[in-house]
């Protein structure tokens, strides 16, 4: 990394009130190459810093990734799919999301059911339109014994909730050593002001410009192989995380678990925070020589409660409950 007119921490925060300034191009649809081309120098010529924040994972990778992703259950078609529970097919991708561009989709999932859930229900619709819905939560696993990329675009304040943030924060030293010596502590307080920066458009980026962009350029265009990208959830003050990833590197990496049915019987938000009644359904999916089973609940606690307190916490019931 050359630090020739790197900017410093001052010059960066007005660099900063410069990309608020601008009106981002969102991305119609058409053209995608010279769209990425036209959005990747606009942001580099004003930000004058790398926009990319790539780790590459040990083998003995300490973080235990769970994957929680959300379908409703009337689009399903044929429940014992792994597909139906996957990515949607490129033609289905029709808008800018927050990781993603029209017609390159991602799977999207988070770390908790709830967090998964809520997602879904603040992105599409009105809440209220899911009240006495019945959706699926899906569990994947990654595969073991393999090393991944990882794009971390978490803020550095959220360290003492979100144990995911250790991988996208660094002391100066750290810096110093691991990616250049050259740089003094002004220049890598701008880098990591401007990481915290583009951390937030995940979720403050209404449009979809630039977080979608962000998504984009990673995801689809790392020229190694296809990260993990982890950024913000609505429940980020809770330590809660998102992800996306490429297509291909769902195929080939992750591993369907386990699928939970989950009725919303009520929705209101209080304080700015969704509140909703859930029943848990009495169907539970599991993956068995590569085929997806359907057993009930009831009947088969003893081997469901477990899996229901890791995925979920607490104790399972089929009675109305409220979080």
């Amino acid at each position: 990394m050359n630090n020739f007119n790197h900017p410093t921490y001052d010059e960066t925060v007005q660099i900063i009130e410069q990309l608020k300034a601008v009106e981002w191009e969102s991305y119609n649809g058409k053209d995608l190459d010279a769209y990425v081309l036209r959005m990747h120098k606009k942001l580099t010529n004003i930000s004058k810093l790398n926009i990319s924040f790539i780790l590459h994972t040990p083998y003995q990778f300490p973080f235990n990734f769970n994957f929680f992703r959300v379908r409703n259950f009337h689009e399903i078609k044929n429940p014992n799919l792994r597909a139906e529970y996957s990515y949607p097919p490129a033609c289905f991708s029709k808008e800018n999301l927050r990781a993603n561009l029209i017609g390159n989709p991602v799977f999207y999932c988070a770390d908790h059911p709830f967090v998964a859930l809520i997602e879904y229900l603040v992105k599409w619709q009105e809440e209220r339109n899911y009240i006495d819905s019945t959706f699926v939560i899906s569990n994947w696993q990654l595969k073991k014994g393999e090393r991944f990329f990882i794009v971390p675009y978490i803020e550095d304040r959220l360290e003492n909730i979100n144990e995911f943030t250790t991988l996208a924060s660094f002391s100066n030293e750290q810096f110093k050593t691991k990616v250049d010596p050259s740089f003094d502590d002004d220049m890598i307080n701008a880098v990591r002001l401007l990481k915290n920066y583009l951390a937030k458009l995940f979720i403050e980026d209404d449009k979809r410009t630039i977080s979608s962009f962000l998504g984009h350029h990673n995801i689809y265009r790392n020229p190694v192989k296809p990260p993990i990208l982890i950024y913000p959830s609505v429940k980020a003050e809770k330590g809660m995380n998102n992800y996306a990833m490429h297509p291909n590197f769902v195929d080939e990496y992750l591993l369907l678990s386990h699928i939970w049915k989950i009725r919303v019987n009520s929705i209101e938000k209080v304080d700015n925070e969704m509140k909703f009644s859930f029943q848990i359904q009495n169907s539970f999916g599991y993956v068995k020589n590569h085929y997806i089973k359907w057993t009930t609940i009831s009947g088969n606690e003893l081997q469901i409660k477990q899996q229901y307190r890791k995925d979920f916490g607490g104790e399972i019931s089929l009675e109305i409950n409220t979080i």
